[in-house]
């Protein structure tokens, strides 16, 4: 009997990874307005909130999105809420190739984080791979080239964001035994919305209807994003669906090049095809 064809899961993952680029891309175009980045999430979060609530209830189970145990996802909340203030921070700071370059140690980093709380183990090829893709990283930022000419701030906070959102992964694999993809997706929303909303009340910046529109726009890239890919999870493996992650690169290129004409720097290919591999081939292990 023949195997189903992995076409439709591929286009579907390559469709989803290309919309979160187009969500960042519109939080990039966004930073432009000096929001504070607080404000920027809380609008984001808002508006997910709500598409969240839309979707539960054409699917008649609103009361499912509430979690089975709210206090075990409010570190990964508060981890969640991080990793997005610092995206934008970086977003604002660097090209969005170099971000997404930087962003793509997260697996190396899960992997160490997995390891000294999950007590998991790593193969001694995992740990070379590990090894190769943070000297990846260390090749495609060119700190004499880029630190020293003011982006220190964009890679503090990428970094940030990487560590952040690692350890939430981390911590996602102990509440996903008890809890649904839509619960944890709409809990860490709205908490996220009435945290950074209560921090409006003590500074905000007036927004305009554009600004407004751009992230009503990003929310739903960021929920089609999410779709496309729980899709493809149900067709293939997860495994499978992360090595077209690095997808981001090749699309993050493309309109960093047509919207802020950012041009990537030898440094950064290469940095970028050292992570791409040492990424591809730790989820080659791990699937085997």
């Amino acid at each position: 009997m023949k195997s189903p064809s992995r076409l439709p899961a591929v286009g579907l993952a390559v469709a989803g990874f290309t919309s979160w680029v187009f969500s960042d891309t519109l939080m990039k175009l966004v930073t432009e307005a000096d929001l504070p980045p607080y404000e920027v999430v809380a609008f984001l979060y808002l508006f997910a909130t709500v598409m969240m609530m839309v979707k539960g209830a054409a699917q008649g189970s609103l009361m499912a999105l509430w979690p089975r145990r709210p206090g075990r996802q409010f570190l990964r909340t508060a981890l969640a809420l991080a990793s997005g203030m610092a995206n934008i921070v970086a977003l604002k700071g660097l090209p969005l190739t170099l971000f997404y370059t930087a962003v793509f140690t997260a697996p190396m980093v899960i992997s160490v984080l997995a390891v000294l709380f999950l007590g998991e183990r790593l193969q001694r090829a995992q740990v070379i791979a590990i090894v190769a893709g943070f000297a990846g990283v260390v090749i495609a930022i060119d700190p004499r080239g880029n630190v020293l000419q003011g982006e220190g701030t964009g890679y503090a906070a990428v970094f940030v964001s990487v560590l952040c959102f690692s350890a939430s992964a981390v911590w996602l694999r102990v509440i996903t035994r008890s809890e649904t993809t839509d619960s944890i997706a709409f809990f860490s929303c709205l908490v996220g919305a009435l945290v950074c909303g209560g921090l409006m009340m003590w500074h905000a910046v007036p927004v305009t209807p554009a600004i407004l529109l751009l992230l009503l726009a990003a929310a739903v890239f960021t929920l089609i994003g999410q779709l496309c890919n729980f899709t493809a999870m149900r067709l293939v493996t997860a495994a499978t669906v992360s090595q077209f992650h690095y997808t981001q690169i090749v699309a993050g290129a493309v309109l960093g090049f047509l919207i802020w004409h950012d041009v990537p720097t030898l440094h950064m290919v290469v940095g970028a095809a050292v992570i791409v591999a040492a990424g591809l081939y730790i989820a080659a292990l791990t699937r085997a």
